[in-house]
């Protein structure tokens, strides 16, 4: 018998023949297969994986969270606003320097070309010729200011107390009252009854029948006149 070889496996043991119940005799229907011959040697399947590494395992780190929308959003937004700053700064920066250069530099200019200018040879004015002597001139007549007119003063405007249309001076010669508008009290003006109706300004009743200048006129009758009227009403038809 041949030694087994060390770390290999003994081969399994043939089965065993099972009696078959529907043979008369009660044998096993099996045939029984010869055993391998023990002078074989037995080797252990080829692991054809055993030079692949192994993969490491999985790397357990803290997990990252993918922050909301929301906040994205927000982050975004203030980024641009940070941006837009930072860009008006520098646009700034700019445009001072620009302004800067352009207003010294103009000036510096200036005052280059000025001192650069060459110095101005001074002027002599000409001497002036002698004037000739002229004739002495004969003093001229002279004429006395006229005397100023003494102002026209206007006259003063003409009296009328009463402001019945007549003067004072005017009711004087009439004999009329000159502070009373209507001097016989007969409902007539003195102005009105002198120079419209011709009427005596000092008798209430001129025409002497019974009813007074004032109440004639105001029915429609001639105050100097009995029974006349001042106009004619036309008859009814």
């Amino acid at each position: 018998m041949f030694e087994q070889p060390v770390g290999t496996t003994p081969p399994p043991p043939p089965p065993k023949p099972q009696a078959d119940p529907s043979h008369p005799t009660g044998q096993s229907s099996v045939t029984p297969q010869a055993p391998p011959p023990a002078n074989l040697p037995v080797t252990e399947p080829v692991d054809i994986f055993a030079g692949v590494k192994e993969p490491p395992p999985p790397n357990d780190g803290p997990a990252t969270s993918v922050p909301p929308f929301g906040e994205q959003a927000a982050r975004s937004g203030m980024g641009k606003k940070v941006l837009l700053i930072i860009g008006g700064v520098v646009l700034l920066a700019i445009i001072g320097i620009v302004v800067w250069f352009t207003l010294f530099q103009g000036e510096e200019d200036v005052v280059v070309q000025t001192s650069e200018l060459p110095a101005a040879a001074p002027v002599t004015p000409p001497a002036p010729e002698p004037a000739e002597a002229s004739p002495a001139a004969a003093p001229e007549p002279t004429t006395p200011a006229p005397t100023p007119a003494a102002p026209v003063e206007p006259s003063a405007p003409t009296a009328d107390a009463d402001a019945d249309g007549l003067t004072d001076e005017e009711e004087r010669t009439l004999g009329t009252n000159p502070q009373s508008a209507d001097s016989d009290q007969d409902g007539l003006a003195d102005r009105d009854e002198v120079r419209v109706y011709r009427t005596d300004p000092m008798n209430s009743d001129t025409d002497g029948d019974g009813f007074q200048d004032g109440a004639e006129v105001r029915n429609g009758y001639d105050p100097a006149a009995k029974g006349k009227r001042l106009f004619e009403v036309p008859p009814a038809p």
